[in-house]
C-alpha cells in the first residue's frame, strides 16, 4: 500500500509539484509546465491519460484566471478538500480553448457568472463553492490527484487490471441521466449513462462522484452532484447508491 501511495504521490508531484510554475498556454507548458513524460514513466503502463488530460485543462484555466488576477471557483469535496470547477464547459458560455477576448471574458465573469445562482445549486443545498487563487487551487489538485491515484494503484499487480471496470449506480429519481466527475477536478459534462435507475457503466479504477439531471433533479438544466457520496471503484465499491438525488 505504501508503494502504491508513493507512486501516486510521485505522479502528482510530476504534474503539479512546481508551485512556481508560470501558468501559460499549452505550447508554453511544454517548456515550463507539468512533466507529462515523467508522469507516464512513473505509471509504468498504467492508464493515467484521464489525469494528464485534467492537468492540461486545469493549467489552461489557471492561466486565464491568473491573467485576470481573479480567483477560481472551487467546490467543497470532503476528504479531497476543494476541487477546482471547470468553467470552460457547458452551461457557461466559454470555449474550452483560450482564443477569446480577455476583456469580454473578464466582464462576463465578474458581472454575471461569478455572482450567478448556478454556483449555489451545483451540488445541492449545503455544499459550499468558494473562490481561491490559482496557486491555492494548484495545491488542492496536487493533493487530490495523489489520493485519487493511490486508489487506482492499490491492490493491483498487473497493468491489464487497470482496464475500465463495471460499476452500477442507483439513485432516488428514476428516468434521469447520470454524470460523473473526479473529486480533484470538478466537471459536469462527463456522461455515465441513463436512464436511471440503476445504470451500469465502465470506469477506470479510482474515486468518483456522481450527478443527476432530469425532470426532477437538475441545476439550471445541468447536472446536480452529490459530492458527499464518493465511490472508490473497485477497491471498495462495485455498486453504490446516491442518498439524496
Amino acid at each position: 500500500m505504501a508503494e502504491n501511495d508513493s507512486r501516486g504521490e510521485r505522479i502528482s508531484d510530476a504534474l503539479f509539484g512546481n508551485e512556481d510554475i508560470l501558468f501559460e498556454s499549452s505550447s508554453e507548458q511544454e517548456r515550463s509546465g507539468p512533466n507529462f513524460a515523467g508522469a507516464f514513466e512513473i505509471a509504468q503502463g498504467v492508464f493515467i491519460s484521464d489525469v494528464t488530460d485534467n492537468a492540461t485543462r486545469f493549467y489552461r484555466q489557471a492561466a486565464v484566471f491568473e491573467e485576470m488576477n481573479a480567483k477560481m471557483p472551487c467546490i467543497a469535496m470532503g476528504d479531497f478538500e476543494y476541487a477546482p470547477i471547470e468553467v470552460f464547459n457547458s452551461p457557461l458560455p466559454f470555449p474550452y480553448y483560450l482564443q477569446f477576448l480577455y476583456p469580454e471574458f473578464r466582464y462576463y465573469w465578474r458581472k454575471v457568472t461569478q455572482r450567478s445562482r448556478y454556483w449555489n445549486k451545483l451540488a445541492g443545498d449545503g455544499e459550499q463553492v468558494r473562490f481561491f487563487s490559482p496557486r491555492e487551487a494548484l495545491r488542492f489538485v496536487r493533493r487530490g490527484v495523489s489520493r485519487f491515484l493511490s486508489s487506482r494503484f492499490s491492490g493491483v499487480s498487473s497493468p491489464a487490471a487497470y482496464a475500465p471496470v463495471p460499476f452500477t449506480l442507483n439513485n432516488q429519481n428514476p428516468n434521469h441521466q447520470i454524470y460523473y466527475s473526479s473529486p480533484y477536478y470538478f466537471q459536469t459534462s462527463n456522461v455515465f449513462g441513463g436512464p436511471s435507475t440503476p445504470v451500469t457503466q465502465h470506469l477506470h479504477p479510482g474515486i468518483y462522484i456522481f450527478g443527476v439531471m432530469g425532470p426532477v433533479v437538475h441545476n439550471n438544466h445541468t447536472p446536480q452532484f452529490e459530492t458527499t457520496s464518493q465511490f472508490d471503484i473497485p477497491r471498495k465499491h462495485t455498486s453504490g447508491t446516491l442518498v439524496y438525488i
